[in-house]
């Protein structure tokens, strides 16, 4: 480099550091940034998919309720209030999927931010998902997500380019940090936890009793359960004695049991999924906060809590399709 050239950069840097005070001189770590990035929209994307599964359940559930009402004598079927009811649930479940679709698309927006002049597409997610944030907001009565997303720092020609991507991924990385505080706000709203919670419990309530109703009154076969034990150990089921089987008292009973056992099983995996999406949103907002600090992250507790939620959703498209 000539020295005329040295000295112009030379004389550029401080106010390429002046042009950026707004963000930030000093340099990202774009390597964890990009891990990050990675990872958040794995968490986005994992958590939408426990919503999916809570609506998917949600049917299932309605159409229990309707078989119950024609097997059970006195029991009634599915009122129009309580359809309504249904209805703006999966309303709210559905702009719950919306709003972390959209996460994850900031999620990956930021990635490319780390390998090349994404800004466009960055401040593009973050407005469709405090947009899709607000939407939930609304249905919930209030509690709407400041706009966080605006405008990604902009510089005039002549400051140096590496030095602006770092300030870019910063500025980006605060925009996401408020973008999920204001997610984790909205996820843990008194009335809407409950809800959720609630919705959760009395699906699984009612899968019990119409599996429990179909077993005693030899409507079903218990030939997963039974074959799963007896294949184990390399022996044959008997086709002509399972079909039998709920006329068994001690087998019957044994049979109810386990149904209830799952019922609890899928009861407890619900409620670590949703602490564990809440805490995989904090942790992400603390590794924006070391990325903003020019720190290497820690993925391994996201990753924990990821895994947890996954299990749920695993849990749930496992007995979606009777295994």
């Amino acid at each position: 480099m000539s020295k005329s050239i040295q000295s112009i950069v030379l004389q550029s840097a401080p106010l390429a550091c002046a042009l950026l005070f707004a963000v930030g001189c000093t340099s990202v770590n774009k390597d964890a940034a990009s891990k990050l990035a990675d990872q958040g929209a794995s968490v986005a994307k994992t958590i939408g998919q426990s919503y999916q599964s809570t609506d998917q359940n949600i049917d299932r559930y309605v159409a229990g309720e309707f078989l119950l009402s024609g097997l059970k004598p006195g029991y009634s079927p599915p009122s129009g209030a309580m359809l309504k009811s249904i209805d703006t649930v999966k309303e709210e479940l559905l702009l719950r999927q919306q709003m972390l679709a959209g996460l994850g698309e900031v999620y990956t927006s930021f990635g490319a931010l780390c390998t090349y002049d994404a800004k466009g597409e960055v401040e593009k997610s973050l407005g469709n998902t405090v947009q899709a944030g607000n939407n939930l907001a609304a249905l919930l009565g209030g509690g709407a997500i400041s706009d966080s997303a605006g405008k990604l720092f902009a510089t005039a020609g002549g400051a140096v380019a590496g030095q602006v991507q770092s300030a870019r991924i910063k500025d980006a990385s605060a925009k996401i940090r408020s973008l999920l505080q204001g997610i984790v706000f909205l996820l843990q709203k008194t009335n809407e936890q409950a809800a959720v919670v609630a919705v959760r419990e009395e699906i699984t309530r009612g899968k019990l009793k119409v599996a429990r109703e179909f077993w005693t009154g030899d409507f079903a076969l218990a030939d997963g359960i039974i074959d799963e034990q007896i294949q184990a150990y390399g022996l044959t089921p008997n086709a002509s004695a399972l079909s039998h089987a709920s006329q068994n008292p001690g087998l019957r009973d044994g049979i109810s049991a386990v149904l209830a056992w799952r019922q609890k099983q899928e009861g407890d995996s619900q409620v670590a999924a949703y602490n564990a999406a809440i805490q995989s949103l904090r942790t992400l907002i603390n590794e924006h906060a070391k990325i903003e600090a020019g720190e290497p992250v820690n993925l391994v507790a996201i990753q924990g809590y990821t895994a947890t939620v996954q299990q749920y959703v695993d849990l749930i498209t496992a007995v979606k399709k009777g295994k």
